[in-house]
């Protein structure tokens, strides 16, 4: 395939990693890569929404409350939207790639925007409408003044119905007459040939799966995408708030892991899915440690602020000055892992990972640089699997007063056997931590004037043994 190369993916995002609703959710993606040396960037993700829940029914309610749904799944009509970056940039997301040409793609990417503008132009119409009149419009009563316009002008109505109808037939159940969010994606793959009617079929799978996004009759594969750029608070009410990327600004969307194609074979298939997961590791720990960070520095700021004529206000401004250091070190992790082509080597991966180890080790460390002056005894004495083990051993000492006996010798030898399980789990701890302190003393020394941007007060380079 000559560059560049143009890529549709009809993709999920389920309930227990994405934070799906119990249905999964179904959406496209359009991505570009302009040579087998640039990374795949993700040009577009468009998704079928319903609108927000009108039910009065306090059944109805309950139960969708129980199952965290909070939308109308019949009556009323869908909306496409651009999916937000940070939904899509985590964990959860499934796909299935199509190699499309550059006519396709443009034509994807124009039916996209048609159909948004031709939506939005509807629903303000429609609100409008019933407003003048003093009726609260919403999904439901949109619809249905939308496709009384469309008969009357003979055109297509603007608006497309969102309902998720589940029948018992002779056959069993049945979903095939539901209007959703994996019907229209796949729609939009039909409408511009990218598949057949054959495969569109093949995905829609048996009478029952075939409204359900969370049942497919071709498989689909984990996929992790990563975006690179600046965070942004999205719950700034929150005493947690999280962080994230937008598709604002200068921030970017990638592949982190190569597309699976239905022609993929199943070795293809197999080692995609082992480096995904490898990947998905490291980036799920970025994320983790890059909110840790951003926590962190906030807090110093607050308390910068509370303290301006206070001789701590310099070791604070200092402490700054690392973390923001280590910040941009973990967010660089996004750039490292961002090209799929790379990543998909197993010697480039290695030492991908060996970099990103280095990274958390040092970022970690410096949101707790006392711990590194810790003594053997007080890393034991902190270490939970150590605590297990002496509990473990305590049991053991009990336990030999009636050894003798087949109940005090099982209960021997389980303790037994548990704290030699401890004792090796505190070592391999230890043996980690070890390397930590190694990388962040080494960091620290290579980094000129250290000593003006570490705080005498949380010294963190120690020459302390092991």
């Amino acid at each position: 395939m000559s560059n560049p190369k143009y890529y549709a993916t009809y993709c999920l995002m389920d309930d227990a990693e994405a934070g799906s609703n119990p249905f999964w959710h179904a959406f496209i993606i359009v991505s570009k890569q302009e040579d087998s040396k640039q990374p795949i960037e993700v040009k577009e993700a468009v998704g079928f929404y319903s609108q927000p829940n009108t039910d009065t029914n306090p059944l109805v309610k309950g139960i969708k409350y129980m199952i965290d749904l909070e939308i109308d799944l019949s009556g009323g009509h869908g909306e496409l939207r651009r999916e937000k970056m940070r939904h899509i940039d985590g964990n959860g997301i499934h796909g299935l790639t199509f190699d499309i040409s550059e006519e396709k793609f443009n034509h994807l990417l124009k039916l996209f925007e048609e159909r948004m503008a031709a939506e939005k132009a509807a629903i303000q119409e429609t609100n409008d409408y019933y407003r003048r009149y003093g009726i609260e419009p919403n999904g439901q009563n949109r619809l249905i003044i939308e496709k009384s316009w469309a008969d009357t002008d003979g055109r297509e109505p603007r608006l497309k119905p969102f309902d998720i109808n589940i029948e018992l037939t002779t056959k069993g159940l049945d979903s095939k007459k539901s209007h959703d969010c994996k019907n229209y994606a796949l729609e939009f793959l039909f409408e511009t040939k990218i598949i057949d009617e054959e495969t569109r079929d093949k995905i829609l799978g048996n009478d029952f799966m075939h409204g359900l996004p969370r049942f497919n009759g071709l498989s689909t594969n984990p996929l992790r995408l990563v975006s690179t750029g600046e965070p942004y608070s999205y719950s700034p009410t929150s005493e947690l708030t999280k962080y994230s990327r937008s598709w604002e600004n200068k921030n970017k969307l990638f592949w982190a892991t190569l597309p699976i194609f239905i022609n993929s074979s199943k070795a293809e298939v197999t080692k995609i899915n082992r480096q995904q997961m490898t990947i998905k590791k490291v980036l799920t720990q970025a994320r983790a440690l890059e909110a840790k960070l951003l926590h962190k520095i906030n807090d110093i700021e607050v308390k910068t602020s509370k303290r301006q004529n206070t001789r701590n206000v310099e070791g604070f401004d200092q402490r700054k000055v690392v973390l923001e250091r280590q910040l941009e070190r973990v967010q660089s992790i996004y750039e490292l892992f961002k090209n799929a082509d790379e990543n998909s080597v197993d010697s480039n991966l290695n030492r991908k990972l060996l970099e990103a180890e280095n990274i958390f080790n040092v970022a970690t460390l410096s949101l707790q640089p006392k711990k590194v002056d810790y003594s053997f005894m007080l890393r034991a004495y902190e270490s939970i699997s150590m605590r297990y083990a002496l509990l473990s051993l305590l049991g053991l000492m009990v336990a030999s007063s009636f050894i003798t006996t087949p109940v005090g010798a099982a209960v021997a030898a389980t303790a037994a056997l548990f704290a030699g399980h401890k004792i090796y789990s505190f070592f391999k701890e230890d043996l980690k931590f070890i390397k930590m302190r190694y990388d962040y003393n080494y960091f620290f020394k290579q980094t000129e004037n250290r000593s003006e941007i570490l705080p005498q007060f949380e010294r963190g380079v120690s020459s302390a043994s092991a």
